[in-house]
Order: structure tokens, then C-alpha cells, then sequence
């Protein structure tokens, strides 16, 4: 596991509000970033220059992404699936480290798996 913290049952599931939160500001600004690449593709094989505002755009979402992806590393969380929106959650089973599995839409946290990435 990459980090020390492991979480209690009752921690990850109060993650769970901030998770949505995350997950779902992740998958908007990938969409954002997937248009972008888009229209700037376009323009650069039509000869434009690129540059003003949709760029400025582009990092300040750029800088937002890493700045919600550190945060998650540092709480130990792991992004497993941007586009399902699946987060491991570390924790301690009977002693043995495992992941807590939780996915975009869940209202609790039902499954879980070891490093070793079989779902129970």
C-alpha cells in the first residue's frame, strides 16, 4: 500500500460525501480537457495560432486536477477508474492490508479487495 493511513468502515463511508465531490470534479475537467484537445487539434491543422482564454482555461484545470489528485494521494486513496468513478480506500482486514472498493453512485461501501485485486 502507498500510504499509512488505513481507513475504519465508518471512515471510508464518511469519505464518501467528499469522494463524489472529487470524483465528479475529475470526470467534468477530463471532459473539459478532452474538448480542448479537440478544438485545439482543429485550429492548429488549420494553421491558428493558440493561445487567450481557452488556453488559460486549460491550465487553470489542469492546476485543479493536481491539486484534487494530490490531495486523494495524501489521503491515501487511490483512483482506480476515472470514467466509472472507482476509489480504493486502504484498510486493515484481520490484520491484513486490504482495499475498500467504492464507485460513483454508491451510497455505501459494499466490497472490498486485497492487493492482489479480487473483488469479495
Amino acid at each position: 500500500m502507498h500510504s499509512s493511513k488505513r481507513y475504519t468502515i465508518e471512515e471510508a463511508r464518511d469519505l464518501i460525501p467528499s469522494l463524489e465531490g472529487w470524483v465528479r470534479d475529475l470526470q467534468d475537467l477530463s471532459s473539459r480537457c478532452h474538448r480542448l484537445t479537440a478544438w485545439a487539434r482543429a485550429m492548429f491543422e488549420q494553421g491558428h495560432d493558440l493561445g487567450g482564454e481557452r488556453v488559460k482555461d486549460a491550465l487553470n484545470d489542469l492546476q485543479r486536477w493536481k491539486a484534487i489528485k494530490k490531495h486523494m494521494a495524501g489521503l491515501g486513496l487511490i483512483l482506480v477508474d476515472l470514467q466509472k468513478g472507482q476509489v480504493d480506500i486502504p484498510a486493515l482486514l484481520g490484520g491484513r492490508e486490504i482495499y475498500l472498493a467504492w464507485e460513483m453512485g454508491e451510497q455505501d461501501i459494499t466490497r472490498w479487495h486485497e492487493s492482489a485485486g479480487q473483488y469479495c
